[in-house]
């Protein structure tokens, strides 16, 4: 079934189009119908058609769309990442091979041996490395000259000699990355004309998919690619572009008018997957931006959709109701895989896939979700603990003699296990008194960390030892956010708080730490299962059910985005979060984070939502289904 404006889309025939595609519209049947109305409706060679994505499954789930619709012909229609099609043009003039593209893994090698060459100190290896490689992404894609770049990581100076040192790599392994396929090819269109008509002439017609998403590089090539016909697919939904931070400039996608001004412009109106309550909320919700396409959003579909706006007191009573209500759906009958829990961060999922391993919930994710049993915060605290049960090792000592800094130096220690009372006349010989008295404080601390159970200890480790104010240092000194550390925390102590000994917690985070990292659900497949992830990476998914926690304050809108432009992409994010659901959707507020007050986001209110339904009664939150 193909409605009258995604009729008029297929149908066009020459010249620019913009189709703009709203959540849930049929975009893809718009894409393949065209593709098979120009072959078989108007006789262009299939050859001669290029339909652009951005992703492999993409380009994939297009293919095989279009071959049901043609009943199996093959068509040699070319379906294909930017980043393919390019390396396609480069590899015929300079007869590049796959090999020569430099993968992830030897990236990561080459920056992290350059990383240490230079001194620059970090403990999240694995972070760390991936801010550098996508800084270095942005900075190549905007065309940014190296001199004037600069990182939060590291000095200037280091920053810019280490991408220098990373394009000399590039130009001895006779190699590029996939940010210079798409600066090459565009050169090479640019330098050669004879090279880019022989292109031009290749493909006549050109679809690109998700066109907000689009940068100003890939916007370029395209735009060469398609004279002198110039005839442009564009599909995409402003609303949508929620990828700014890659590179994605969504004022593209507004400007396309005044770079096409014989453009037709066409608006897939009609929301095919959600109900009339989610389709009402989320208009509300984006028509607060003030740089989009007007739309009139209406609900296709007449399913019996829901909408629950719930308060509670704290982060762990709204994770518990979570768990309660997908347990309760599950035994309803909703399948694992038509329930998404969606938040703004990965880091906010820490606790509650936590909670989920508790109660058996199977789920998934596509996101780095931080995992704190193997991070550098929980080799710390192990360290702190395994210390005050009796191994206390020189190793242990010299990780945390310092974490708070406590000034203190490894000459006092030379022997695999620690000598206090060698360690505090070291210091009585020198005439360093202070220094003595903070190795005393150290193992009259580590003392009393033995006799406590896991929380108190891990209390005491945080107040009264003073190792969050280590962190909140370590976060100023690194450019990293405080928060994030702090949450690593309090996933690590919420855990310790099921655990009545510290020698029972120590043997269950080794357990932990022995396994892999995320347990596959029950069928043996990480598909299968509760979705868990990112506003991010709900992009283009679908389900029956979603949660979106934490809708506070800081959180999203996030509390970086205070320009205008910033609140924009917020509200975007949150637009495509709530219209990934078809019949039930749950806006949750906790009160309380980390035992800090914390605010409702001012989304809600632009919903009309902040006092919409009364918080259900607390004894509910945390009840669990039997």
């Amino acid at each position: 079934m193909i409605d009258s404006c995604q009729i008029r889309a297929a149908r066009h025939r020459d010249g620019p189009m913009l189709v703009i595609a709203g959540p849930g519209s049929g975009k893809t049947t718009v894409i393949t119908e065209r593709t098979r109305w120009l072959i078989e409706g108007c006789g262009v060679p299939p050859s001669e058609i290029l339909v652009l994505t951005f992703t492999r499954a993409a380009a994939g789930e297009m293919r095989e769309r279009f071959l049901r619709m043609t009943q199996g012909k093959n068509y040699p229609v070319c379906f294909g990442t930017f980043h393919a099609v390019f390396f396609m043009i480069l590899k015929e003039s300079f007869h590049y091979s796959a090999s020569d593209i430099l993968r992830e893994e030897e990236k990561y090698a080459f920056f992290k041996e350059r990383l240490y060459a230079h001194s620059i100190v970090f403990d999240d290896e694995h972070t760390f490395i991936g801010q550098l490689i996508r800084e270095i992404s942005q900075l190549k894609n905007s065309g940014a000259l190296p001199e004037t770049c600069e990182s939060p990581g590291m000095p200037a100076e280091t920053f810019r000699r280490i991408c220098q040192e990373y394009q000399e790599e590039l130009r001895r392994r006779h190699g590029l990355d996939f940010d210079d396929i798409l600066i090459r090819c565009r050169d090479l269109l640019t330098e050669h004309p004879e090279v880019r008509s022989a292109w031009q002439q290749r493909f006549s017609y050109i679809l690109v998919d998700e066109f907000q998403d689009i940068n100003p590089l890939q916007y370029q090539i395209v735009r060469m690619l398609a004279e002198p016909e110039r005839n442009l697919f564009l599909v995409g939904d402003d609303d949508q572009s929620i990828y700014r931070f890659r590179g994605a400039k969504p004022e593209l996608m507004l400007r396309v008018p005044q770079d096409y001004p014989d453009l037709i412009r066409v608006s897939l109106s009609v929301n095919y997957r959600s109900g009339a309550a989610i389709v009402s909320l989320a208009s509300q919700l984006i028509s607060r931006n003030r740089e989009r396409y007007e739309k009139q959003i209406r609900p296709g579909c007449r399913i019996r959709d829901r909408v629950f706006f719930r308060q509670y007191d704290s982060q762990q009573m709204q994770n518990l109701s979570i768990i309660g209500e997908i347990r309760r759906l599950l035994y309803q009958g909703m399948p694992a895989e038509e329930i998404a829990v969606l938040a703004r961060t990965g880091r906010q999922l820490m606790l509650l896939t936590q909670q989920m391993d508790a109660y058996s919930i199977p789920y998934h994710s596509r996101d780095h979700i931080p995992d704190p049993y193997h991070h550098w915060i929980m080799d710390d605290i192990l360290c702190y603990l395994r210390a005050a049960v009796g191994s206390c090792s020189r190793s242990a000592i010299l990780r945390i003699m310092n974490r708070p800094n406590r000034f203190l130096s490894r000459d006092g220690l030379p022997d695999p296990e620690v000598n206090w009372n060698r360690w505090m006349a070291y210091y009585r010989n020198k005439n360093m008194d202070w220094l003595e008295g903070r190795v005393r404080r150290l193992q009259e601390d580590l003392k009393q960390l033995g006799g406590m159970r896991p929380y108190a200890a891990l209390i005491y480790i945080r107040k009264g030892i003073g190792y969050e104010a280590f962190l909140q240092e370590y976060a100023e000194s690194h450019g990293t956010e405080a928060e994030e550390l702090m949450d690593l925390l309090d996933a690590v102590t919420a855990h310790a708080a099921e655990y009545p000994s510290l020698e029972a917690w120590l043997a269950a985070v080794e357990r932990i730490r022995k396994q892999v990292r995320r347990r596959p659900g029950p069928c043996g497949t990480e598909e299968k299962g509760v979705t868990v992830g990112t506003y991010h990476s709900s992009k283009g998914l679908e389900f029956d059910a979603v949660f979106l926690p934490d809708l506070n304050e800081r959180l999203i809108p996030h509390k970086r985005a205070v320009l205008e432009v910033d609140l924009e992409e917020e509200r975007r994010m949150l637009y495509v979060a709530i219209t990934r659901a078809r019949k039930r959707l749950y806006l949750l507020v906790p009160a309380h984070i980390r035992n800090k007050e914390t605010e409702p986001s001012r989304f809600l209110k632009e919903m009309n939502l902040e006092n919409a339904l009364p918080s259900p009664p607390r004894q509910q939150d945390g009840e669990m289904p039997g």
